[in-house]
């Protein structure tokens, strides 16, 4: 791919992610964690989530965020993967054989509204991530009168079917 054609490919993609609204960090001022990580991946010929040393990502409950600029950042504490900043998504995410098996939207930073939630396949679809029948889960997330959450209460689930590549 030359370089031309693959600035021309970002700005097609940014351009497809104004649609979204990000998703505002509820302490953005709040110092990152020194005990979360960023899982760096890599997006397989045949659509498999692999470690650089080849193995496919844990079959474990990780956290997640789609960046502002379309992103997916894989790791443990939101606050951490979204650098403090806004995004357009966050939550939990669950690999089964490398590929995406469950999803949610529960994050105590960034607290996708069901709302916001809603998109999240359609944003997965623009940003090029392939999912075959992943479960996702819906919630409310309450808080405390300092915005920290305190619960959730599950208001839907739905299947994402199918996004290829």
């Amino acid at each position: 791919m030359t370089l031309e054609k693959y600035l021309e490919d970002i700005a097609k993609l940014l351009t497809k992610l104004r649609k979204y609204k990000p998703i505002r960090n509820k302490f953005p001022y709040e110092a990152l964690p020194k005990d979360g990580y960023i899982l760096n991946y890599i997006l397989d010929a045949k659509g498999l989530f692999r470690q650089l040393n080849g193995n496919i990502l844990p079959n474990r409950p990780l956290n997640f965020v789609i960046t502002k600029g379309g992103y997916l950042k894989i790791g443990i504490r939101h606050h951490l993967l979204g650098n403090g900043e806004d995004v357009l998504m966050a939550g939990g995410i669950r690999f089964k054989n490398g590929k995406i098996a469950e999803l949610n939207n529960l994050s105590g930073h960034y607290k996708p509204t069901p709302e916001q939630a809603s998109v999240l396949e359609s944003l997965l679809k623009d940003v090029g991530l392939p999912v075959k029948r992943a479960k996702y889960e819906i919630s409310t997330i309450s808080s405390n009168s300092n915005g920290y959450a305190t619960g959730t209460k599950k208001v839907k689930t739905i299947f994402i079917d199918n996004i290829n590549l």
